[in-house]
């Protein structure tokens, strides 16, 4: 009798650990549509609410280390990310981070909006155009963020949704749209800033119309984990960032 055979399973590349909220519904199809070969998706939810509140981001830091600690319990992830830019710059990154790496000492923890803030650094963008979907005290805390980490805001808009299915049900056409009314001629980037708003879609189409990258949240959180655990793969329809890892 042969003995037992046994490999590095699915995921021998890497095994990335996603916290989504309780109620979101594009984050998960997106990094699922995103990851290459070889790559583990995994996730967990934290407890939220559909209404954006200071009460709600405070639920969601109270539950983001167990939350953690629920992404392949006993089996080291190589990336562990909170995936609500939000909740992320209300209630702080090195706090979000922190709570993650509680939970799971083994991988590198990091957050949407760091993903973001860095992959508009790759790619050498210092002043530009952004759309977000916030109501008005994250809409403050959003802008502050961004410039505090040296980003010139040529142009910022915001939709003033109050409820996260307000954003998971914004048509892409309509982003499209909006995204192309506020951009603003010498900006070197559009930022689209919300994992909740289905932007994939239409990267392509937003840089073949505006001539400039666009990042927009859930792709630059995968670059920046993929670029963490050292995959250079190119990814074609989201962009240049993924599409040529160059700009």
């Amino acid at each position: 009798m042969t003995a037992p055979q046994f490999d590095q399973g699915r995921h021998w590349r890497a095994k990335l650990g996603f916290i989504v909220l309780s109620n979101e519904e594009t984050v998960e199809d997106d990094v699922f549509r995103l990851a290459p070969p070889g790559v583990g998706v995994h996730i967990s939810r934290v407890q939220s609410a559909d209404e954006m509140t200071a009460d709600t981001i405070a639920l969601m830091r109270n539950n983001l280390c167990y939350s953690a600690s629920l992404l392949l319990p006993g089996i080291p992830l190589d990336v562990v990310c909170f995936t609500c830019s939000g909740g992320t710059m209300a209630m702080g990154e090195d706090v979000a981070c922190a709570a993650m790496k509680e939970a799971c000492p083994d991988a590198q923890a990091t957050t949407v909006i760091g993903a973001s803030i860095r992959a508009l650094k790759h790619i050498g963008a210092t002043r530009i155009s952004v759309l977000a979907p916030y109501p008005p005290f994250l809409n403050e805390a959003t802008k502050a963020h961004l410039q505090a980490n040296g980003f010139d805001l040529m142009a910022y808009h915001s939709l003033c949704y109050e409820t996260n299915a307000q954003i998971t049900n914004t048509a892409p056409e309509f982003i499209y749209e909006r995204a192309v009314e506020i951009f603003r001629s010498g900006s070197d980037a559009l930022f689209i800033c919300c994992g909740a708003l289905r932007s994939l879609e239409v990267i392509d189409r937003l840089e073949q119309r505006l001539n400039v990258p666009v990042i927009a949240s859930n792709q630059a959180m995968m670059w920046d984990c993929l670029t963490i655990c050292g995959i250079t793969d190119s990814i074609s329809g989201y962009g240049r960032l993924l599409g040529t890892r160059d700009c």
